[in-house]
């Protein structure tokens, strides 16, 4: 019964949502749909395919991919409802991972004051049917998570400036060209911003980062667990600028860090792991816009821990990965 109500639930959602006037439609492939700081990591891919039918294939696959609903207030007032499935399962490591996940989330961003340059509350709820191949489980997992920004830019070499949550920081010097009346005009100022003076390099030529975070509610309920979870994440991008020059795109190469911190609320006696889950790694990013909407990468990561809404259990692996984020 609970599955065919959440079932009902969607489809009216779908349903209600089309209806209304207003309303834009997308679609977003990313590493999990839980919220907004999830949603914007690359989904992962390798897999082996070997020639010998007699051995099994080999996968490492984390992503989703979601059909949004969204509307717009302004720059940054939205409400998104997204209807999403998602695949979390690897085969490469000691302790297997094999996680099917359908659910419905609602994202909106509040502002917070009226004033010129007012603060952000990110908020997302999320509802899904969960179905853990390896344990042998499925059931509904609940998750409500919240995260801050602001849209205050203070004066150049703030160190507030680096606080600021989701923005890349400093910003692409290079094509930040002065206004133009023509676009053959545009062209040549472009080409000469590119061009690199080593007397004078931009802080952007050198370095960019950028981070987010998010703080949340977890539940599954047929294991009767609720955590509270806080998660980080930063992303380095050395010789940006320089980069840039030589091949036409910002944020190219990239370090990251994230760390996702769970604790339980509560007792329980179950034995899925409980703790921290650390990522970090390299890789190449290649950007189809300069929206940072489409991005294809190819790099290397090394994970220690575990994640118990997607059944991974505490492991310590590195892996090659094909990763890619898409907002359509």
């Amino acid at each position: 019964m609970r599955n065919l109500i959440f079932t009902l639930f969607c489809i009216i959602s779908i349903q209600f949502v089309s209806a209304q006037d207003g309303w834009k439609k997308g679609v977003s492939i990313g590493q999990a749909s839980d919220n907004s700081y999830t949603k914007s990591l690359p989904a992962q891919y390798i897999a082996i395919y070997p020639s010998d039918a007699t051995s099994s294939n080999s996968q490492s696959i984390n992503g989703f991919v979601g059909l949004d609903f969204y509307k717009t207030k302004n720059e940054r007032q939205a409400i998104k409802l997204s209807i999403s499935y998602e695949l979390h399962k690897n085969n490469l490591i000691d302790k297997e991972q094999n996680v099917y996940q359908f659910g419905v989330s609602i994202g909106n961003i509040f502002s917070l004051s009226k004033s010129m340059t007012p603060s952000y509350l990110l908020t997302d709820i999320s509802i899904k049917k969960s179905e853990d191949k390896v344990e042998d489980k499925k059931g509904m997992q609940y998750l409500a998570y919240a995260s801050f920004t602001w849209s205050k830019v203070y004066k150049k070499g703030s160190f507030l400036n680096y606080l600021q949550p989701n923005r890349i920081y400093p910003g692409n010097q290079r094509t930040n060209i002065p206004p133009t009346d023509s676009k053959k005009e545009e062209a040549k100022k472009m080409k000469e911003y590119k061009k690199v003076d080593w007397s004078n390099l931009k802080t952007s030529d050198i370095i960019q980062i950028k981070h987010n975070h998010a703080i949340g509610l977890e539940n599954i309920a047929y294991e009767n667990l609720t955590m509270y979870s806080a998660s980080f994440n930063i992303e380095v991008y050395p010789f940006s600028g320089l980069l840039y020059s030589a091949l036409g795109k910002y944020q190219f190469l990239k370090f990251h860090y994230n760390i996702s911190h769970r604790n339980t609320l509560g007792n329980y006696s179950g034995n899925l792991f409980i703790g921290n889950l650390i990522k970090k790694g390299i890789s190449l990013n290649y950007k189809i816009d300069n929206k940072d909407k489409t991005v294809f990468s190819l790099g290397y990561e090394h994970a220690q821990g575990g994640n118990p809404l997607k059944g991974l259990k505490d492991n310590t692996f590195g892996q090659l990965t094909i990763g890619a984020k898409v907002n359509l």
